[in-house]
């Protein structure tokens, strides 16, 4: 294989990149739908973006940022929601196998990205490895909408990575809106006129002792920069939180469950309301203070303000001693007190707040009841919950492993064959393809699709591979693995002299059992066995030595 060309980690020193006019093309006739009549490729269009169109606005959008950072806050509901999602999408962050097709150099290959990307060097703060920053980047998505990343290096020239939240990456007062080449910045993205992204720009904050031609922002090209965001409309701008379209639900329940525990504290502060008919005291409430030696007529000493405030602290304690902690409402004589009476009961209060949870998670993506619960569901219905969840987590994996994961598995893998730290791979082969794999399928009926992929990896229909994936293993390399033990173990097995069978199992080596099955041209044993019994059974019914029912 010839020299890879220049690694993304090897372009990180520059901080902005014009994209390259595209090359000429030869003309070729219209034989496929790219052609146009004119021969070659057709020339990206320019467009008006229509700003009045444009929905959410900028301004919308930093609401709705904040809102989902203070619903995550303050409701846990929705920060179970966020978090729940990268657990269950990346379990403990997606795990690379490599496809390439040199297969003495997928080893190496892998041992060299985990001894880079495993520790926690690789963030340039020095706070998490690479697996640990797939949930920590995905927790950001969901809920401020977006990041970046930007491939770096520490002070040995290795590769690390440096991220930046959504705030970081904006558009800065005073700079020029437009690049001089019909590039556009909007938000912090520099686009052509085509919409095509070429380069992100990132705030800088200015510390004290700064020189004064200290520059508020770095522009990164768009090749040195990884943007993970969910992009849900055509020629959109920066994306919004995922817990948009049901924030309002959540800030209803935030509201509810403020009204709702006023109401409780109110009901359970009050204990009684003291009222009388002649504005006295209630008799037990005057025998009461009597026990503590407490006179009702007035006094006009000096110390009187100090005596009386005694007196109603110590009929206070006396009070509470008889009524607990609740309070008592003393009225006057025309005085009346009572409680509004609220004609919802709880059960109807927790069905608006079950709905509320539906629309929220509706929006989101997911099934409501695998938000909220799925007990006293029927089997069928539980599966197709599941299921429906599943597609959600495997499309949030399908995103992160492409602006993420796989970006950086390239990168790291190609900084390492230029540095010489790692072989090349045999030509013709593709270093690139790389298989991640995520935590299993989530099921309540592991031990029947168990037997299931077994019956259809012995009659052909199915894979081991397909099987390892389902249950959070690496496919292929998860096989390969299987296969090196099972060679260890028969070896091992041989050396210390003890039949194969003793340790993996009377069916070992025959045909549908356990091992290799029999070699074409040998009996089966228990084949051969049965058919020398039948034909002694039938020897001795010939010659009359066995009598059905009976001995001879």
């Amino acid at each position: 294989m010839a020299n890879p060309p220049s690694s993304l980690w090897g372009r990180v020193a520059a901080r902005f990149y014009r994209t390259p006019a595209p090359a000429a093309v030869a003309p070729i006739k219209p034989t496929n739908v790219f052609g146009n009549p004119a021969g070659g490729f057709h020339s990206p269009a320019a467009y008006g973006s229509m700003k009045s169109f444009r929905v959410p606005k900028p301004k919308e959008r930093r609401e709705a940022i904040v809102n989902a950072r203070k619903l995550r806050a303050q409701l846990g509901i929705m920060k179970a929601l966020g978090e729940n999602t990268a657990r269950h999408a990346l379990g403990n962050g997606l795990q690379p196998g490599s496809l390439c097709q040199d297969k003495e150099w997928r080893p190496y290959a892998l041992d060299y990205f985990h001894s880079i990307v495993g520790t926690k060097r690789f963030d340039i703060r020095g706070e998490s490895d690479f697996f640990q920053l797939q949930k920590l980047v995905l927790t950001d998505v969901i809920f401020d909408s977006d990041a970046g990343v930007v491939p770096t290096r520490d002070r040995d020239g290795n590769p690390r990575l440096q991220l930046f939240p959504t705030e970081a990456i904006g558009d800065c007062g005073g700079a020029s809106v437009f690049d001089g080449f019909g590039g556009r910045w909007e938000e912090g993205i520099l686009r052509s006129e085509a919409g095509e992204r070429l380069a992100y720009r990132i705030l800088r904050e200015r510390r004290p002792g700064a020189p004064g031609t200290f520059k508020p922002y770095f522009d990164y090209d768009a090749r040195n920069f990884f943007y993970i965001g969910r992009t849900d409309r055509i020629n959109g701008g920066r994306p919004m939180p995922w817990m948009y379209h049901g924030d309002q639900s959540a800030l209803n329940i935030l509201n509810l469950n403020n009204l709702q525990m006023a109401k409780e504290r109110l009901n359970a502060y009050f204990v009684a309301a003291i009222k009388t008919r002649d504005g006295g005291l209630p008799f037990s409430l005057e025998d009461a203070m009597r026990e503590e030696d407490i006179s009702t007529t007035a006094d006009t000493g000096e110390d009187a303000p100090t005596r009386a405030e005694s007196q109603v602290a110590k009929a206070e304690k006396r009070i509470i001693d008889l009524f607990g902690q609740g309070a008592l409402l003393p009225l006057e004589k025309d005085q009346e007190f009572q409680f509004f009476n609220n004609s919802s009961d709880s059960q109807s209060f927790r069905s608006f707040i079950e709905y509320l949870i539906a629309d929220i998670a509706t929006g989101f993506g997911v099934p409501w009841q695998f938000v909220w619960g799925l007990t006293g569901m029927a089997g069928p219905y539980t599966r197709l919950v599941l299921q429906q969840a599943d597609w959600f987590f495997q499309d949030v994996q399908s995103m992160m492993i492409t602006d993420f994961c796989q970006p950086v598995w390239e990168g790291v893998i190609e900084d390492g064959m230029n540095r010489g730290k790692l072989r090349l791979p045999k030509a013709g082969t593709n270093w690139r393809a790389c298989q991640w794999q995520g935590p299993g399928s989530m099921t309540i009926d592991k031990g029947r699709d168990g037997k299931l992929y077994l019956d259809m990896v012995k009659s052909g229909m199915g894979r081991r591979s397909t099987w390892n994936r389902l249950t959070g293993l690496n496919g292929m390399p998860e096989c390969f693995a299987a296969i090196d033990e099972l060679k260890e173990l028969m070896e091992y097995c041989d050396n210390q002299l003890v039949p194969r069978e003793y340790y993996f199992g009377r069916e070992f080596g025959t045909a549908g059992g356990y091992g290799a099955a029999t070699q074409p041209g040998q009996p089966d044993p228990e084949e051969a066995a049965t058919n020398i019994a039948e034909q002694v059974v039938e020897m001795m019914l010939s010659r009359g030595l066995v009598i059905s029912g009976g001995k001879r």
